[in-house]
């Protein structure tokens, strides 16, 4: 009886420090991925706004 409740504390210290490190992993990619969305972002929102603009400028040219 005391060895399972010796494996039953060591298990579960060992999935709390699991979920801890599983939570510090999603924190960190999350902020990695708001990063790079933001500095994507800023610079493609230029780029699409005249991506559009060019197609629809040709749309319009290839309708007329």
């Amino acid at each position: 009886m005391l060895g399972q409740q010796d494996f039953q504390q060591k298990y579960v210290t060992h999935s709390s420090k699991a979920m801890e490190g599983i939570l510090m992993i999603q924190q960190f990619l999350s902020s990695v991925a708001t990063k790079v969305l933001i500095v994507v972002d800023r610079m493609s929102i230029g780029m699409l706004i005249s991506q559009l603009l060019d197609i629809i400028l040709s749309g319009l040219a290839n309708a007329q």
